[in-house]
């Protein structure tokens, strides 16, 4: 992700489109088509998923001694179960979303699914503005997954970063009674231009 400085990053809906640089570099994008339940969490400590997510709605401690960490999302409640025997990782039961897997495997469509502005469990560094790439977007008040998003954003729809907060960016936008911002994911957008 670091290495798109000087490459023009287009995000598309359906079609390929060109962005060209004085410098004749391009990169073309398309847009998720379905947005995931949750950020993966693979492999991470249930501290690590609270940085990545924010706090949840609901921690319980199960029998096996895993925790399920739930949250209340624009989408209904979701849950994220970590831990196990010794404080090992144990994966997600949960059913995995179609755009995490497509996310992985090659794409035959115009151009590959937009990379996520993470840098593992923090939003990169030194943006200047995203892109939105997944479908209903939750902008947030507080830089946590909550039920009650200030804005859902559509692919494709660009914003200026304020600054980068753990995983999530300050992006400002204008909303109804003027100037707004509001706490949006990491994994829910890509870099669009990069600070000089």
């Amino acid at each position: 992700m670091r290495a798109i400085c000087g490459i023009a990053l287009t995000l598309i809906a359906q079609a390929a489109l060109a962005s060209p640089q004085s410098n004749g570099a391009e990169r073309t994008f398309r847009a998720m088509t379905e947005r995931p339940e949750l950020p993966a969490t693979d492999g991470l400590s249930p501290q690590q998923v609270k940085e990545f997510l924010g706090p949840p709605a609901v921690t319980q401690v199960l029998r096996d001694k895993r925790l399920a960490l739930s949250y209340a999302t624009p989408d209904g409640p979701r849950t994220i179960y970590v831990g196990g025997q010794m404080g090992a990782p144990s994966p997600n039961p949960a059913r995995r979303s179609a755009t995490a897997a497509s996310e992985r495997r090659p794409s035959s469509s115009p151009g590959q699914v937009a990379p996520a502005a993470c840098d593992g469990i923090l939003a990169l560094s030194g943006v200047r503005n995203i892109t939105i790439r997944a479908p209903r977007s939750p902008v947030f008040s507080t830089p946590q997954i909550r039920q009650d998003p200030l804005r859902l954003f559509s692919p494709g729809t660009g914003l200026p970063v304020v600054e980068a907060s753990g995983a999530w960016y300050v992006v400002r936008w204008q909303g109804d009674r003027g100037p707004q911002t509001g706490y949006l994911h990491c994994s829910d957008a890509t870099v669009y231009e990069l600070a000089q």
